[in-house]
Parts: C-alpha cells; sequence; structure tokens
C-alpha cells in the first residue's frame, strides 16, 4: 500500500514537472512573440517614413508573428487539453494573449500601410 502511494505521489510530481516545463517554455516563446512586435512597433510608430526593405519586409514579419503566434497557441492548448480540470478560465486567458497579438499586428498592419501610401 505504502510503496503504490508512493508510486502514485511520484507520477504526479512528474505530472507536474512537465506541466511546469510546459507553461515555462510557452511563457519564454510568447515572450519572444512580443518582444518581435515591440521592435516592429518601434520601427512603424516612429515620425520619420520606413525604409523600403522595412516596408518590403513588414508584410513578411507580421505573417511570421501571426503564424508564430497561432502555432504556440494551439500547442499550448492542445496540451492544456490533456490535463483534467484544467481551469477554463486559464484557456479563456490563452486565447485573449492570443488575440492581443494579433489586435497589434493588425495595427502594424495598418501602420505599414499609411507609411507605404505617404512615401510614395
Amino acid at each position: 500500500d505504502i510503496s503504490r502511494a508512493q508510486e502514485e505521489l511520484s507520477c504526479l510530481i512528474k505530472e507536474r514537472e512537465v506541466f511546469l516545463k510546459e507553461c515555462s517554455l510557452f511563457h519564454s516563446r510568447y515572450s519572444s512573440l512580443v518582444r518581435e512586435i515591440d521592435r516592429l512597433e518601434q520601427n512603424l510608430f516612429k515620425p520619420q517614413p520606413c525604409t523600403s526593405s522595412q516596408l518590403k519586409e513588414g508584410p513578411t514579419k507580421i505573417e511570421h508573428i501571426r503564424a508564430s503566434c497561432r502555432r504556440e497557441v494551439s500547442q499550448f492548448l492542445k496540451f492544456t487539453s490533456t490535463i483534467p480540470d484544467f481551469p477554463s478560465t486559464e484557456t479563456s486567458h490563452i486565447e485573449e494573449m492570443q488575440h492581443t497579438i494579433e489586435a497589434r499586428l493588425i495595427e502594424c498592419q495598418n501602420q505599414l500601410g499609411e507609411k507605404a501610401t505617404s512615401s510614395m
């Protein structure tokens, strides 16, 4: 009985370690995406015109960030769906994080469009 309880406890500890590792990885990747958007916004929202390479690379960079965000959120939600009793409020929070990035990217696209128009 005691050895079975120790085995169950050991299994729970391993599950918790995997969960914490996945959370840490997701947070790290998400933070990296946010830093990419910060850099993009710094270039797009400054008063001077964008360079031709910024105008050319902007849409590709935006799409790259958008695809990365969707992939990271999707993978993490797939992982959390395997966890019994994972709080739906946390799932909503993760989805909200994705919506925040998407909204910032739309702003970047709009700003890029304005900069492209004004540079012609």
